[in-house]
């Protein structure tokens, strides 16, 4: 609508089944970055302990 995309217009007008096909990327570091903080989060470790899992997690 915004763009004018023709197909954007059509993805839109069946998204219940152009949605199925879309695939989150995500860099696998990254992933264990996320992963890594939010155990340190459950873990109730404060930002510099977190960091600190942080790098040990991405350097070994």
């Amino acid at each position: 609508e915004l763009t004018g995309s023709a197909v954007a217009q059509r993805v839109l007008a069946a998204w219940a089944t152009a949605s199925s096909r879309f695939r989150k990327v995500m860099p696998s570091d990254y992933k264990r970055v996320l992963t890594v903080m939010a155990g340190a989060e459950a873990d109730g470790l404060d930002e510099e302990a977190t960091m600190r899992r942080v790098m040990e997690a991405s350097h070994g």
